[in-house]
């Protein structure tokens, strides 16, 4: 029910609530990154037999007001959306490699898609290029719904809503909605923080895939709710105790990257805190792209 936008390089730039109105944009989006993950895995299958790598990609989803509309010249012009959101959504595709996830949306969108979805907050973080804090979260799996309340589109926009003028400088209406940045990459089977997919047995029906195989509903849960505990010890700055959570989820989930992530920052940190010049925040900077 989304739009998909352009293709960037190996990017694909996608929004949802534009140029048709959907009432469940974010849920919308989410829901899309999760299929996405479930319909390429068994293609890897038919990729292997012709001795070819696996293809994964990462994701990123921010809900936001931005410009919408037919951009450009009369030579050249687009329908598009810009705006600080936009740039967002692409930060938070590229924050899944430091996280070692598949998918991290903001917390705007967590919180309209909240009702449809589990979701493990992994913490607040700075984006490269940002100095504002963001809280970002993992969607893990959808929660089952009566159709009846599956996301439906309205009518089309009105005339007045969105401005399709030419010109020197085209220019759109500011429109609420979720944007979607998906990048793919050929992968190492080696990489040691993605074990090979599994599949579910007759006795794992509650299965759903994450992290590139098919993990028990269950075990997604418990391994959320300990790293809850070891993210609220993190924030608060006990990082003795934050280690401890963090050790326990690996040992559930030795390939969970956030608790990987969180652990080493702890490390880090108590080795530098005598040098430490500014109070514990706990939040995570990210400097790479």
């Amino acid at each position: 029910s989304g739009t998909l936008d352009k293709f960037i390089g190996d990017c694909i730039m996608a929004l949802w609530n534009a140029p048709r109105t959907l009432r469940q944009h974010a849920s919308s989006a989410v829901a899309a990154a999760l299929r996405m993950q479930t319909e390429l895995l068994p293609l890897w299958d038919s990729w292997a037999s012709k001795d070819l790598p696996p293809i994964r990609f990462r994701v990123g989803i921010n809900t936001d007001s931005v410009f919408v509309g037919n951009f450009g010249c009369d030579h050249r012009i687009s329908y598009t959306v810009l705006g600080d959101g936009v740039n967002l959504a692409s930060r938070l595709e590229g924050a899944n490699k430091p996280f070692r996830t598949v998918v991290l949306i903001s917390e705007r969108t967590m919180t309209q898609a909240r009702p449809d979805f589990h979701f493990r907050a992994l913490g607040k973080i700075t984006v490269p290029g940002k100095s504002t804090v963001v809280s970002v979260y993992e969607p893990l799996f959808a929660v089952p719904q009566d159709p009846a309340l599956s996301p439906t589109q309205g009518d089309s926009l009105g005339a007045g809503e969105v401005l399709l003028s030419r010109g020197p400088a085209s220019v759109g209406s500011e429109r609420d909605g979720s944007l979607h940045f998906g990048r793919s990459e050929l992968c190492n089977h080696g990489q040691a923080y993605l074990s090979p997919p599994l599949r579910p047995s007759a006795l794992e029906e509650d299965t759903v895939v994450y992290g590139w195989k098919h993990v028990p509903r269950p075990v997604l849960v418990e391994v959320a709710e300990l790293f809850g505990k070891g993210l609220n010890e993190f924030t608060k700055g006990s990082l003795d105790q934050a280690q401890k959570w963090f050790q326990a989820v690996l040992q559930a989930n030795p390939c969970d990257g956030p608790s990987a992530l969180l652990l080493s920052l702890c490390e880090e940190s108590l080795l530098g805190s005598s040098a430490r010049t500014k109070p514990w925040d706990g939040v995570i900077h990210l400097e790479h792209k």
